[in-house]
């Protein structure tokens, strides 16, 4: 859901109210299917002219209206066929054409009559808490998805100059080779870009960051300010949801990050309060650290086909602390580390 400060944000920016800096920011939202959405909102509770013309007093405004129309018209038919997103397009020509004249200092928005809606139906695998799943999709390319995950894609996938899936949760992609169409992951405010490739995406909503661990081949992630890092085997992108910061980290083995797609489980130097989110979803349990002492205690070990109380007698040896069980519900009280 989007946040006050982002719905200011654009509210200025549709005023063409914004400073240089929040100009920039407004605009970089604006590369996000999430900032694209907002927009769309609040246009739809703004009253736009009803003409379809941009006001224009010379020949040289018109020749640019002219370009940036044909832009604009390119870039609506592109997105409607490639995003992996459902986005409504009653009204995308009016803020689209808000976004980007606003960007050139002419800002006018306008709407389209009679503009005929392009409806593209789109695929979704789920795996719930406690689930993983397995698809392969229409290209060869075979995904992954670890528990409370999912992945959505154009019926339209593999006919169009890219091959464009979105990611909510954590997905291993085992992706098919085609240097003619490139295949790009969309996992919030990141985006990753390969050809052919091995590599594992960790994006879920709850957590504070977005990582792309590389096994084989090369991608580039890029985030919503244009950022971006090119990963090689055994590297990983970090993205920070708060800093929005991204950079680029060696790892020592790649294999440890898809190691849950064979039933394994992997704590890397995780604080305790890290392995509990992990275990909700793997197990679909809520469990519960109320003490600070025990929260930020950090564990590393590893398990073959776990099961949950095998877990919680390591965790509760290392913590020396004890859990009690109600139904779905687990507290973990103790010493700490």
């Amino acid at each position: 859901m989007a946040s006050k400060q982002d719905k200011d944000l654009l509210r200025r920016y549709i005023a063409d109210q914004c400073s240089d800096t929040e100009r920039e920011q407004a605009e970089a939202f604006l590369a996000t299917p999430e900032g694209i959405a907002l927009m769309q909102e609040l246009i739809d509770d703004t009253t736009l002219p009803e003409t379809t013309e941009l006001p224009a007093e010379t020949e040289s405004e018109r020749a640019l209206q002219h370009r940036v129309w044909s832009r604009l018209q390119q870039t609506v038919d592109y997105d409607q066929s490639q995003s992996a997103r459902v986005i409504p397009f009653r009204r995308y020509w009016s803020y689209a054409a808000a976004a980007a004249l606003a960007g050139l200092g002419l800002f006018w928005f306008w709407q389209l009559a009679n503009q005929t809606e392009k409806h593209v139906a789109f695929q979704q695998v789920v795996a719930p808490a406690g689930q993983r799943a397995h698809v392969k999709l229409p290209d060869g390319t075979q995904v992954w998805l670890n528990a409370q995950s999912r992945l959505r894609y154009a019926s339209t996938f593999g006919q169009t100059a890219q091959r464009v899936v979105e990611l909510e949760g954590e997905g291993y992609f085992d992706v098919a080779h085609d240097k003619q169409h490139p295949f790009i992951v969309r996992s919030g405010t990141i985006s990753t870009r390969v050809l052919g490739t091995q590599f594992n995406v960790r994006a879920y909503a709850e957590d504070p960051d977005i990582e792309v661990a590389v096994l084989t081949g090369k991608v580039r992630v890029t985030d919503a300010q244009r950022d971006s890092v090119s990963l090689l085997p055994n590297q990983k992108s970090h993205y920070n949801r708060q800093t929005h910061t991204l950079h680029q980290q060696t790892i020592t083995n790649a294999n440890d990050y898809r190691a849950w797609t064979s039933d394994q489980l992997v704590l890397d130097n995780l604080t305790i309060a890290e392995t509990a989110r992990l275990l909700n979803r793997r197990f679909a349990v809520q469990i519960q650290v109320p003490q600070e002492k025990l929260r930020h205690c950090q564990i590393t070990t590893r398990f073959k086909k776990p099961s949950l109380p095998d877990v919680l007698t390591v965790l509760c040896s290392y913590l020396n602390a004890t859990y009690q069980q109600r139904g779905s519900t687990i507290i973990i009280t103790g010493k700490g580390c």
